[in-house]
């Protein structure tokens, strides 16, 4: 953030991942050369700290017409969007129409192995590769990741559902384990998330490795992605890892 001069305030989200129309409004700073001046509203969809969860277009809309009433420019954080648009069963389109620009993953849902990309109007790119340059960003021969790219956009969208799916079965599976907090229910896309007993993430994540399941620690907060690559038989030997390692711990 020092490169940009960028001050961060965050807002907090409703459990859903939604910003409340009415804080982003009141977190603009008021025109005060003692204070920062707020220009944008960055929203994220699917909330990754939600568990995933994926925002309709109607919230959207009235994120983003909170943010242009103040007078922001509005980017979307689409990290998963293909995610959010696939639970929602809408046009991508439908959930960033109402942004200024957006960012996605084609390495993340989309399962390549590597990438990003913006989106965003023509001046808008044109900047942005000024500040890549400035920065000193820049690829040779980057055709081959290119077309892995093409091809998760023509084939990998769809088949997104299968991951959703895998996760609400885990998902189900962990809340009969012993010390696991986690509601199926609030399942809607690739990420779980959960609540172990305070201070034995990094314990948790120490025994799966040991058992050859590999998750990042924490003191009670901890995540799964579900994924293209990874098999049924994938799964159920993680969750009858975890089964295990919980029965010992918890």
């Amino acid at each position: 953030m020092v490169l940009g001069s960028i001050v961060l305030y965050p807002i907090q989200t409703d459990e859903f991942g939604f910003l409340n129309p009415e804080y982003i409004k009141e977190a603009v700073k008021p025109r005060d050369y003692h204070k920062p001046t707020t220009r944008l509203l960055a929203i994220e969809n699917t909330h990754n700290a939600s568990s995933g969860r994926a925002l309709d277009a109607e919230q959207m809309k009235a994120m983003a017409d909170a943010g242009h009433e103040k007078g922001l420019s509005v980017h979307l954080d689409g990290a998963r969007i293909f995610n959010a648009a696939v639970a929602l069963d809408v046009p991508v389109a439908d959930l960033t129409e109402h942004v200024d620009s957006v960012t996605f993953c084609l390495s993340k849902g989309l399962s390549c192995p590597i990438g990003s990309i913006v989106v965003g109007s023509e001046g808008f790119i044109q900047e942005a590769d000024r500040w890549r340059k400035m920065l000193g960003s820049g690829m040779r021969q980057v055709g081959i990741i290119a077309a892995a790219g093409l091809v998760a956009l023509d084939s990998m969208i769809e088949r997104m559902q299968e991951d959703h799916d895998s996760a609400r079965h885990i998902a189900s599976r962990m809340a009969e384990m012993n010390g696991i907090s986690v509601d199926p229910e609030h399942i809607q896309t690739n990420i779980i998330r959960f609540k172990v007993p305070p201070h034995t993430g990094n314990q948790i994540a120490s025994r799966l490795k040991e058992e050859g399941v590999y998750i990042n620690g924490g003191d009670s907060d901890l995540r799964i992605v579900t994924h293209y690559g990874v098999t049924n038989d994938d799964y159920e030997f993680a969750i009858s890892a975890l089964d295990r390692v919980m029965r010992e711990i918890a």
